[in-house]
């Protein structure tokens, strides 16, 4: 309920109404009105997930909206975005950003075979220029709390703040 749905439809509005948007969603939340728009389903499986995300790629979308970023599927985008996938906009739920990210590099981690933490590491902050924490406020407002730079210091993520919101 924090609004990251919202911030992601909006986000994809603001682009140009040729760009060409691949949508992945686990169902329908992700509403998106770009008229060259594709809509895919993540299934059940975290197999199935792989796939969708391995399909969306070979489609070369100008952007490519991930509405689950998580575990397999987080693997494989940023796996993609390693072969050169730019555009990608994805949500991830997690109460801090500092949680989120350590979050998926422990996905990442468990996700890779072979990898260590220290690459998932390298992989999550090398693999976004942007990341925003957004919340609904105690009187129900949806704010952006933080807009952050990823980056790693010694053995974790770090998070370095580029705006913040005073309350």
């Amino acid at each position: 309920a924090a609004g990251a749905t919202s911030l992601l439809c909006a986000l994809v509005a603001a682009g140009a109404s040729t760009d060409r948007v691949v949508v992945l969603q686990e169902d329908d939340e992700l509403i998106v009105t770009q008229p060259h728009t594709v809509s895919i389903l993540l299934g059940e499986t975290p197999e199935e997930g792989a796939r969708a995300v391995q399909a969306a790629s070979r489609l070369r979308p100008d952007r490519l909206v991930v509405g689950a970023f998580a575990g397999r599927v987080a693997a494989e985008m940023v796996d993609a975005m390693g072969d050169g996938m730019d555009g990608v906009l994805a949500a991830s739920r997690a109460p801090t950003l500092r949680q989120a990210a350590a979050r998926l590099t422990a996905d990442l981690a468990a996700t890779k075979i072979g990898i260590s933490v220290d690459v998932a590491r390298e992989w999550l902050t090398s693999s976004f220029d942007l990341a925003i924490e957004i919340a609904r406020l105690r009187d129900g407002r949806q704010r952006v709390l933080r807009i952050a730079e990823l980056a790693v210091e010694g053995d974790r993520v770090v998070v370095r703040d580029v705006f913040t919101f005073a309350i």
